[in-house]
């Protein structure tokens, strides 16, 4: 008879937990599509443009010097395999 007992109490948790649970994410949906979405401030997004525009500004400059670098060190090798070297140096 005990088991019985145990069986049904089971049996009447599980389909408690059944029509509670919905219930609960349901709750928690509307609680959650109920908050007012953030509000737009135009100074803030206009701070996060110019500081955007620095940051791709700063990283022209950076690549253009770092080109301006490679196009003189090819430079420079090309030269240095044009150059004749002379046999003075070894004995």
């Amino acid at each position: 008879m005990d088991f019985n007992l145990l069986v049904t109490n089971i049996a009447a948790l599980f389909i408690v937990l059944l029509m509670v649970a919905p219930l609960v994410l349901l709750t928690i949906l509307v609680i959650r599509t109920s908050k007012k979405p953030p509000t737009i401030n135009k100074e803030r997004i206009d701070a996060l443009e110019q500081n955007d525009n620095i940051i791709v500004e700063d990283i022209n400059a950076a690549l253009t010097e770092l080109v301006n670098r490679i196009t003189d060190l090819e430079e420079k090798i090309e030269r240095d395999e044009q150059t004749v070297k002379g046999f003075g140096g070894k004995k």
